[in-house]
Protein backbone atom coordinates (compact mmCIF):
# COMPACT_ATOMS: atom_id res chain seq x y z
CA UNK A 1 0.00 0.00 0.00
CA UNK A 2 1.29 3.14 -1.00
CA UNK A 3 -0.32 6.99 -0.36
CA UNK A 4 1.02 9.43 -3.05
CA UNK A 5 0.31 13.40 -2.10
CA UNK A 6 -1.88 15.09 -4.76
CA UNK A 7 -1.37 18.70 -3.44
CA UNK A 8 -2.77 20.31 -0.90
CA UNK A 9 -5.05 17.94 1.32
CA UNK A 10 -5.09 15.48 -1.63
CA UNK A 11 -4.27 12.30 -1.37
CA UNK A 12 -4.47 9.02 -3.04
CA UNK A 13 -4.19 5.50 -1.19
CA UNK A 14 -3.25 2.87 -3.44
CA UNK A 15 -2.84 -0.90 -2.95
CA UNK A 16 -2.24 -3.49 -5.38
CA UNK A 17 -0.79 -7.38 -5.52
CA UNK A 18 0.57 -9.23 -8.25
CA UNK A 19 0.69 -13.39 -7.97
CA UNK A 20 2.93 -15.26 -10.41
CA UNK A 21 3.92 -18.92 -10.63
CA UNK A 22 7.14 -18.81 -12.63
CA UNK A 23 9.73 -21.48 -13.65
CA UNK A 24 13.57 -21.00 -14.62
CA UNK A 25 16.28 -22.70 -16.18
CA UNK A 26 19.83 -22.38 -14.96
CA UNK A 27 22.58 -23.11 -17.36
CA UNK A 28 26.13 -23.79 -15.42
CA UNK A 29 28.84 -22.17 -16.92
CA UNK A 30 31.77 -23.21 -13.94
CA UNK A 31 30.69 -25.47 -11.23
CA UNK A 32 29.74 -21.57 -9.50
CA UNK A 33 28.32 -19.66 -11.92
CA UNK A 34 25.32 -20.06 -14.20
CA UNK A 35 23.05 -18.30 -16.34
CA UNK A 36 19.49 -18.29 -15.96
CA UNK A 37 15.95 -17.26 -17.62
CA UNK A 38 12.33 -18.08 -16.84
CA UNK A 39 9.04 -17.13 -17.35
CA UNK A 40 5.24 -16.76 -15.30
CA UNK A 41 1.87 -16.71 -15.51
CA UNK A 42 -0.25 -15.11 -13.27
CA UNK A 43 -2.57 -12.16 -12.32
CA UNK A 44 -2.76 -8.77 -10.63
CA UNK A 45 -5.45 -7.05 -8.55
CA UNK A 46 -5.81 -3.98 -6.64
CA UNK A 47 -8.36 -0.36 -5.22
CA UNK A 48 -7.27 2.95 -4.86
CA UNK A 49 -9.11 5.90 -3.47
CA UNK A 50 -8.62 9.93 -3.71
CA UNK A 51 -10.52 12.60 -3.34
CA UNK A 52 -12.10 15.05 -6.00
CA UNK A 53 -13.67 18.49 -6.07
CA UNK A 54 -16.09 18.26 -9.24
CA UNK A 55 -18.47 21.25 -10.07
CA UNK A 56 -21.73 20.19 -11.62
CA UNK A 57 -23.99 21.83 -13.74
CA UNK A 58 -25.33 24.86 -11.73
CA UNK A 59 -21.26 25.57 -10.60
CA UNK A 60 -21.33 24.01 -7.53
CA UNK A 61 -18.52 22.32 -5.95
CA UNK A 62 -18.88 19.04 -4.44
CA UNK A 63 -16.16 16.88 -2.86
CA UNK A 64 -16.13 13.03 -4.37
CA UNK A 65 -14.46 9.87 -3.26
CA UNK A 66 -13.43 8.46 -6.56
CA UNK A 67 -12.81 4.57 -5.91
CA UNK A 68 -11.25 2.44 -8.59
CA UNK A 69 -10.60 -1.02 -9.16
CA UNK A 70 -8.16 -2.99 -11.03
CA UNK A 71 -7.55 -6.32 -12.07
CA UNK A 72 -5.39 -8.07 -15.01
CA UNK A 73 -3.52 -11.01 -16.48
CA UNK A 74 0.38 -11.37 -16.08
CA UNK A 75 3.22 -12.44 -18.14
CA UNK A 76 6.48 -12.24 -16.77
CA UNK A 77 10.11 -12.92 -17.71
CA UNK A 78 13.27 -13.04 -16.18
CA UNK A 79 17.06 -13.55 -17.63
CA UNK A 80 19.94 -12.97 -15.45
CA UNK A 81 23.12 -14.61 -13.75
CA UNK A 82 24.19 -16.76 -10.42
CA UNK A 83 26.58 -16.86 -8.30
CA UNK A 84 27.18 -19.56 -5.76
CA UNK A 85 28.80 -17.98 -2.50
CA UNK A 86 28.93 -21.31 -0.63
CA UNK A 87 27.25 -24.53 -0.93
CA UNK A 88 23.56 -23.40 0.21
CA UNK A 89 23.49 -19.70 -0.36
CA UNK A 90 23.32 -18.21 -3.89
CA UNK A 91 23.46 -14.34 -4.84
CA UNK A 92 21.44 -13.78 -8.31
CA UNK A 93 21.07 -10.20 -10.42
CA UNK A 94 19.00 -10.19 -13.25
CA UNK A 95 16.31 -8.22 -15.85
CA UNK A 96 12.62 -8.51 -14.40
CA UNK A 97 9.82 -7.71 -17.51
CA UNK A 98 6.27 -7.81 -16.88
CA UNK A 99 3.54 -7.52 -19.29
CA UNK A 100 0.35 -6.65 -17.46
CA UNK A 101 -3.45 -6.43 -19.38
CA UNK A 102 -6.41 -5.98 -17.61
CA UNK A 103 -8.92 -3.51 -16.63
CA UNK A 104 -9.74 -0.39 -14.27
CA UNK A 105 -13.33 -0.11 -13.12
CA UNK A 106 -14.09 3.91 -12.18
CA UNK A 107 -17.11 3.30 -9.36
CA UNK A 108 -18.37 6.93 -9.70
CA UNK A 109 -18.77 6.93 -13.54
CA UNK A 110 -19.46 2.96 -14.05
CA UNK A 111 -17.56 2.43 -16.33
CA UNK A 112 -14.26 0.70 -17.14
CA UNK A 113 -10.99 1.21 -19.19
CA UNK A 114 -8.70 -1.04 -20.46
CA UNK A 115 -5.26 -1.22 -19.27
CA UNK A 116 -2.07 -2.48 -21.02
CA UNK A 117 1.30 -1.54 -18.62
CA UNK A 118 4.74 -3.47 -19.40
CA UNK A 119 7.03 -3.11 -16.51
CA UNK A 120 10.90 -3.75 -15.96
CA UNK A 121 13.08 -3.86 -13.56
CA UNK A 122 16.46 -4.92 -12.07
CA UNK A 123 17.03 -7.42 -9.53
CA UNK A 124 19.51 -8.46 -6.68
CA UNK A 125 18.51 -11.36 -4.66
CA UNK A 126 20.12 -13.83 -1.79
CA UNK A 127 18.59 -17.20 -1.74
CA UNK A 128 19.06 -19.69 0.82
CA UNK A 129 18.68 -23.54 0.22
CA UNK A 130 17.43 -25.23 3.65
Amino acid sequence: MRQLDRGGSNRTTESAWMVTASGRYFHALTPAFALFGGGGLGGTFGTSTRGLEVTDDQGRVRQVAEETTTRGFVLAADAGAAYLLRQRVQLRAGLDLAWILGSEEITSIKGQLGMTTFNTGLSLAAHVVF
